[in-house]
């Protein structure tokens, strides 16, 4: 190629588009920042502290790595319900330490497992067949205390990808699933590319409305229409929220994270209340978009 062929350089893009899309993740940061959250009731009730009180628990291999995080409610007499974690990319149960306490304190056994990439779902299976060995074990301090036969899972991210892909491994499907931010489909491998039209749980889509590039409206909206036309599911965008805010203590979805899987899995009449009935809660919060619920 001659000199005179050789593309013109253009300089100009790094000082127009570069600024641009600072400022832009400056105001939507600015924007998320001065927005007042202010739950409804039962959003509130079920965002804060439960009734139990939540102890956690690390199981290592033979060479010492942390194999699972097992968060439960301590001073729970009866068997817990039991909630399967999935992380996102390269992330740890520790990542959302909180949100795994909090689920605990409303009374639920959650599992999760140290692997970085769990998007296919084969660590979410064997997380389950970790569970099943554990309430059979007689020296198990679990021996008989998780509730086997009501099974729910929860994914952030490449997480909610891998509680999806996990029913591929299973031979019973989960009671619910969560997914919070799941990508969509162009983001995923080979490997992690999920189906929503072979799911057979109760399913329950949860992003936020600043996560445009990963998690958009128009994705998680595909996957909801997706949903076979008598299963139970919902959607909902909670406003200002981005790709990383369920982490920590979960943010803006923990009090209806929490309320649906009381309802799904404990049959919680107050927490139904979220998404059924004459007048449903999340239906009116005007701080959820998109919002979206059927055979509930």
């Amino acid at each position: 190629m001659t000199t005179s062929e050789q593309p013109t350089a253009r300089p100009w893009i790094k000082w127009v588009v570069m600024p641009v899309f600072v400022l832009l993740m400056y105001v939507l940061k600015l924007r998320e920042r001065l927005y007042r959250y202010r739950p409804e009731p039962l959003e509130r009730l079920y965002g804060e502290a439960g009734p139990y009180r939540s102890a956690s628990v690390v199981i290592h291999d033979e060479q010492g790595r942390p194999l699972y995080r097992i968060d439960y409610p301590e001073d729970r007499m009866d068997a817990c319900p039991v909630v399967l974690w999935g992380n996102g990319s390269d992330a740890q149960p520790e990542n959302y330490g909180e949100l795994l306490a909090h689920l605990a304190a409303w009374g639920f056994a959650v599992v999760g497992n140290y692997c970085p990439n769990t998007g296919t779902g084969k660590e979410i299976a064997d997380t389950v067949n970790y569970v099943w060995r554990e309430n059979d074990k007689p020296t198990s301090p679990f021996y008989g205390k998780l509730k086997t036969n009501r099974m729910g899972a929860v994914g952030h991210s490449q997480g909610a990808t891998g509680v999806l892909n996990a029913s591929r491994y299973l031979e019973e499907p989960f009671q619910t699933v969560v997914t919070i931010a799941l990508p969509a489909l162009k983001w995923c491998d080979a490997k992690d590319v999920y189906e929503i039209e072979n799911q057979y749980s109760d399913l329950f889509f949860m992003a936020g409305t600043h996560d445009f590039i990963i998690s958009p409206t128009a994705s998680n909206s595909k996957a909801y229409h997706s949903v076979r036309p008598r299963q139970a599911a919902a959607m909902a965008m909670t406003k200002c929220a981005d790709h990383v805010a369920s982490m920590g203590n979960g943010g803006m979805h923990r009090g209806y994270l929490t309320a649906w899987l009381r309802y799904r899995l404990e049959a919680d009449g107050q927490a139904a209340a979220v998404f059924a009935g004459q007048r449903p809660e999340l239906h009116r919060n005007k701080g959820w978009k998109h919002v979206r619920t059927q055979n509930l």
